[in-house]
């Protein structure tokens, strides 16, 4: 069993656990948001961009 998997010892470990997979969640929206912020700026100023690398295609 990972150390992700094991029932928490403590009240505090729970919280960390808790805590860290709603921080996980929440990064992950975040990337989301900006792809999609940077691929309707792109599309406004009629930009190709390469969404996988996030970068600008030359």
């Amino acid at each position: 069993m990972s150390a992700r998997t094991q029932i928490s010892k403590t009240p505090r470990d729970h919280f960390m656990e808790i805590a860290q997979a709603e921080m996980d969640e929440f990064e992950r929206r975040e990337r989301e948001l900006r792809r999609k912020a940077k691929r309707d700026r792109a599309a406004e100023l009629k930009l190709p961009i390469d969404v996988g690398r996030g970068s600008l295609m030359r």
